[in-house]
Formats: C-alpha cells, sequence, structure tokens
C-alpha cells in the first residue's frame, strides 16, 4: 500500500493542499520522502514552500524512498548502496547489474 502523504505531513492539510501535493509528479514514495526531508529543514511548513523546495531537489528512486520510509536498517543499508551506485560517473556492467539486483529486490521486499 503506498504512504499517504498526510501522515508525514506537519500540521494539517486542507482537501486543495492535498489535491496539489498529490497532483505533484512522484510517486508516492518519493512524494512522503520528499515531505519527511522537508520536514526536518522547514520549521514552518507549507504546501506552496514545498513546491518550490521540491523544484530545487531531485528525489531519490520510489525503492530508495520506500526503503527509508519502512526505516528497516537492511532495507535502508540497500538503499544507500543503491543510490551510491547510482551515482556512478561510468557505471560498469557490474555496477548496472548490482543496480538492477537492488532495485528489484527492494520493490519485492517492500
Amino acid at each position: 500500500m503506498p504512504p499517504d502523504v498526510k501522515q508525514f505531513w506537519k500540521g494539517k492539510l486542507t482537501d486543495r493542499e492535498l489535491k496539489a501535493l498529490n497532483g505533484l509528479d512522484l510517486e508516492p514514495a518519493q512524494l512522503a520522502w520528499s515531505v519527511v526531508v522537508y520536514n526536518k529543514q522547514a520549521a514552518y511548513p507549507n504546501v506552496q514552500d514545498f513546491t518550490e523546495w521540491l523544484g530545487n531537489s531531485d528525489p531519490p528512486s520510489p525503492a530508495v524512498c520506500g526503503a527509508y520510509l519502512s526505516e528497516v536498517p537492511v532495507a535502508i543499508m540497500m538503499a544507500e548502496k543503491l543510490e551510491t551506485l547510482q551515482a556512478a560517473w561510468y557505471p560498469t556492467e557490474d555496477t548496472k547489474k548490482e543496480i538492477e539486483y537492488l532495485e528489484k529486490t527492494l520493490k519485492a521486499a517492500l
């Protein structure tokens, strides 16, 4: 079941704000993880500021976000390794295979 952004947002959301958040071009896990990160940085979170903040950020893949949201240590370790491999400037065939393996494993586990 995809995460509900309301459970991660600090404070209340109006129906209009919720619709605006859900209308963003992000997978549910990416949206929820972005909200978690934004809430840690914003003293007084609001949807308009969040959308501007989001324009300057690049959320991790849905599998990585799902792993972080799960708070399962093994999943987080795999997500961190996946992010590191995805950031490789010149990925080798072995790197590409490991990326595929980690993505499939995380998606299946979550």
